[in-house]
């Protein structure tokens, strides 16, 4: 089960995934498929850039942008991504590793053990041992 898109090129700026949609997500999931679930979850995140368009970004990519906007970043309490205004015209949303690390924890609370993360790459090594960390 896809468990991102939340927020994307279709709307404007928020995180990949929320608690409440990867709960409500994976309940609608068991409650068709049953124990034999597979949650994927998403790495980076998007610039959503006013009346220019949203482009993804990598994690690398990202904390970039932070660095060279000399941008102040902030963490979603609910979803646990990243978000900065990099401009008055860019907002940035991205996951990192404890971004990673939340998102797969609820998922183990929702009784899915199984989880892959969708497009490696562009990660910073941290966050990839922060999420392989929790492995079961």
């Amino acid at each position: 089960v896809m468990l991102y898109n939340l927020y994307g090129g279709h709307s404007g700026p928020g995180p990949k995934a929320s608690a409440e949609f990867i709960r409500a997500t994976l309940r609608k999931a068991r409650k068709h498929l049953g124990d034999d679930v597979h949650a994927a979850l998403a790495t980076g995140g998007y610039v959503w850039m006013e009346g220019m368009g949203v482009q993804s970004v990598t994690e690398k990519q990202a904390f970039r942008r932070l660095k060279e906007a000399d941008a102040v970043s902030h963490r979603d309490p609910n979803s646990m991504a990243i978000y900065a205004d990099l401009s008055g015209w860019e907002k940035m949303w991205f996951a990192d590793g404890m971004t990673l690390q939340h998102w797969a924890q609820i998922c183990r609370e929702s009784g899915v053990d199984s989880i892959s993360i969708w497009r490696l790459g562009g990660n910073e090594v941290a966050s990839v041992d922060k999420y392989v960390s929790l492995a079961p």
